[in-house]
């Protein structure tokens, strides 16, 4: 039993990790439309690195710090420990000490050097699963709501009463400037949520 713990350590240090960057990216990017991202792999993938990076980084905590070390930084529980990479994986994968410039490009050096090997590839392959999934949800219902100036009508006739002011002004805005039923019915989806969504859009 002694050997499990220190594995189901260093999975809670993954655990925690993954739950993290998964929900940066939903209170971040897709806070009303993340279920678009339950069947994207690169969602997955892009949290399950960064769990990894955390599980090693615990690992190597017990490796190379003895017992007392622990202690005196006040982390001596092993749990503790666990959670606390945990949290700070995703942080420490950022810092940079300066930055480079390659052809206008800014290339970061230092720790987050390292995520250069699989962000910037995963980072689009999550935007393309979600404007995919998304496409293929309103496929039907543009050919159902195919007038551009009615549906513009009807979105503005509907706008959530718990939305700021500011965002209200944002999404008329947005709505007015769209070029297409599909353009008008992302913008108002991206805001309300896919139940509110289709109770105005059936």
């Amino acid at each position: 039993m002694e050997e499990v713990v220190p594995l189901l350590q260093g999975f809670a240090a993954f655990g925690v990790v993954f739950a993290v960057v998964a929900l940066q990216w939903i209170t971040g990017e897709y806070p009303r439309t993340y279920p678009f991202l339950r069947r994207c792999w690169e969602f997955y993938a892009y949290c399950g690195i960064y769990g990894l990076v955390s599980l090693f980084a615990y690992e190597g905590v017990g490796h190379f710090l003895s017992p007392g070390q622990l202690t005196t930084s006040g982390m001596s529980n092993r749990w503790i420990q666990a959670v606390a990479l945990g949290l700070a994986t995703k942080a420490l994968l950022n810092i940079r000490l300066f930055t480079v410039y390659s052809n206008g490009k800014p290339v970061p050096i230092g720790i987050e050097t390292i995520t250069l090997l699989f962000e910037p590839w995963l980072d689009g392959g999550i935007r393309m699963c979600h404007y995919q999934a998304e496409a293929r949800f309103l496929e039907a219902i543009v050919r159902r709501h195919s007038n551009l100036r009615k549906t513009k009508t009807t979105i503005k006739s509907n706008i959530p009463s718990f939305l700021r002011d500011a965002d209200k002004a944002a999404l008329v805005s947005d709505i007015e400037g769209a070029a297409s039923v599909r353009e008008c019915l992302s913008e108002y989806l991206a805001r309300v949520g896919r139940a509110d969504f289709l109770r105005v859009f059936p």
